[in-house]
C-alpha cells in the first residue's frame, strides 16, 4: 500500500454520511482522496519519465487500472440502489481523471520553453 494512502487513510476511515444526493458526491470524493493523491503522483512521475511528443497519453494506462477498480472490490449485501451504484463510479472515475490531468499539466509545464534570464542592471 503506497504511503500517502497510509498516511491519508486515518482522515477518512469510520465516516458516516446520511444517505441523499449530497452523500452520494461527499462519500467517493472523501473516501478516494487518498488514490486520487497517489494517482496524481503516478500521473505526474509518468509525464517526466517518458519520453515521448505526446507524454500525457500515457498517463491513460495507469487511468484505465483506477477505472478497472469500478468492476472489482465491491461486495454488496443488499442488491444495490442507483445511488450506491453512483458512488461505485465517481469513487472510480476520480483517480482515473486525476492522474490524466496531473500529467497533462506535467507535460504542459514541461513543454514550456526556459525564460530567458532578464540582464542584472547595475
Amino acid at each position: 500500500m503506497p504511503i500517502a494512502v497510509m498516511t491519508l487513510s486515518p482522515l477518512t476511515d469510520r465516516a458516516t454520511y446520511q444517505r441523499g444526493l449530497q452523500a452520494t458526491l461527499q462519500v467517493p470524493l472523501v473516501s478516494r482522496l487518498p488514490h486520487a493523491v497517489v494517482a496524481a503522483a503516478a500521473g505526474v512521475v509518468i509525464a517526466y519519465t517518458v519520453e515521448s511528443a505526446h507524454r500525457s497519453s500515457w498517463a491513460l494506462i495507469p487511468a484505465l487500472l483506477y477505472a478497472m477498480d469500478l468492476w472489482a472490490g465491491y461486495q454488496w449485501i443488499q442488491t444495490p440502489s442507483s445511488m450506491m451504484r453512483a458512488e461505485q463510479v465517481i469513487g472510480s472515475v476520480i483517480p482515473a481523471v486525476v492522474c490524466v490531468i496531473a500529467a497533462a499539466l506535467t507535460e504542459k509545464h514541461l513543454s514550456r520553453p526556459p525564460r530567458a534570464e532578464q540582464p542584472v542592471v547595475k
